[in-house]
């Protein structure tokens, strides 16, 4: 006799021998591959994120360090070159520039 779980698994597991080995080899497998997919993609997902941040973080630290010398308007103009530069080099690879309204809507 065969009660509650143990019923319905019977029904749904094959009874072949084939199709049982099929599953004793394959189910391994696509577990490992699924769990390291999503380790590895996890992981650049996360070196990326910090990459990122370092990077914007060593801008904001620039930026704050140039209005800090603020008897210097030659470092400043400097700066502002620098990023209209890096903003033209955006543009011609296609990528859309936000407004500044957008870009400090949220800072009050």
């Amino acid at each position: 006799m065969s009660y509650g779980l143990n019923k319905i698994l019977k029904k749904i597991l094959p009874r072949g021998l084939f199709y049982r080995s099929l599953i004793i080899v394959a189910a391994p497998i696509i577990i490992l591959q699924l769990t390291i997919s999503i380790v590895f993609f996890d992981s650049i997902w996360i070196k990326a994120n910090k990459g990122m941040t370092e990077s914007l973080v060593g801008e904001i630290k620039t930026l704050f360090d140039v209005y800090r010398t603020n008897n210097k308007e030659d470092a400043i103009l400097k700066v502002k070159a620098l990023a209209l530069r890096v903003i033209a080099d955006r543009i011609e690879h296609g990528e859309d520039i936000p407004e500044l309204g957008e870009v400090f809507a949220g800072v009050a």
